[in-house]
């Protein structure tokens, strides 16, 4: 297969029809380092067939290797020289984020309206915009670097440093609509709650809690138990606020 696509890269013009039939080859690769290597030249293939970028000032071509998932690169004449990623979605494929560690805040309130939302410590603006790109992800950021130095359609720039100022401009971006239920991912890690048990319940919520209330959720992967305690009450009434906020 890797073989195959060396030749096809080779060939100048290739059709639709060829792209389309490396595409589902790729499909029945794992995702490893082997299969993300496949998909890189995939991504070249789609983006640039002639193999070179010329600056659209001196003319000073570069090998198309250089500017994968929107990369640019200072020419030496002083010109920024890339071109634009675009990620591919399809219509009813929902909006996910990738978090940059400038912007780690928002997660929380993200997760909390049930929005698929992650994000890494010391993670590099490259591996950010790679990521995000083979997940089928949207980029929020302050980094103004970033969106300097990677063209892609995938990233947007936050403006505010406070981070529900920063979930209402996603909100409205992204035109979210408020969900019918709040809480149905984990806070921590991300995943999708479940009901608690009896015995998770015992071990988890402390006795005045267990008197008091009676719905609870409970993370799979991290083991942590959720209740409707005050702090979470505030949490819905500011997201409920937010959104109240937008769409008056």
């Amino acid at each position: 297969m890797i073989q195959g696509l060396k030749v096809i890269l080779s060939l100048s013009g290739c059709s639709i029809k060829a792209i389309s039939a490396v595409e589902q080859k790729i499909k029945f690769v794992n995702r490893t380092e082997r299969s993300g290597r496949v998909c890189r030249k995939l991504w070249l293939l789609r983006h640039n067939l002639s193999m070179a970028i010329s600056c659209v000032k001196c003319g000073r071509q570069y090998d198309v290797t250089l500017f994968q998932f929107g990369r640019t690169i200072n020419c030496a004449c002083g010109e920024r020289v890339g071109f634009e990623h675009k990620i591919n979605l399809s219509k009813d494929e929902e909006t996910k984020f990738f978090a940059d560690v400038n912007v780690a805040r928002v997660v929380r309130w993200l997760r909390a309206i049930g929005i698929d939302t992650t994000w890494e410590d010391a993670i590099s603006d490259e591996d950010l915009v790679r990521r995000a790109i083979e997940e089928n992800r949207f980029v929020l950021t302050l980094d103004k670097k970033l969106t300097e130095e990677w063209r892609v359609d995938n990233v947007l720039l936050l403006q505010s440093e406070n981070s529900l100022e920063q979930f209402q401009e996603i909100v409205e971006h992204f035109k979210i609509k408020k969900p019918k239920e709040f809480f149905t991912r984990c806070l921590v890690c991300n995943t999708f709650l479940r009901n608690a048990t009896a015995l998770e319940i015992a071990a988890g919520a402390p006795q005045r809690v267990r008197e008091n209330e009676q719905v609870f959720h409970f993370c799979s992967n991290c083991a942590k138990l959720y209740w409707q305690g005050s702090h979470t009450r505030r949490m819905q009434e500011a997201i409920e606020k937010a959104f109240n906020s937008i769409h008056k």
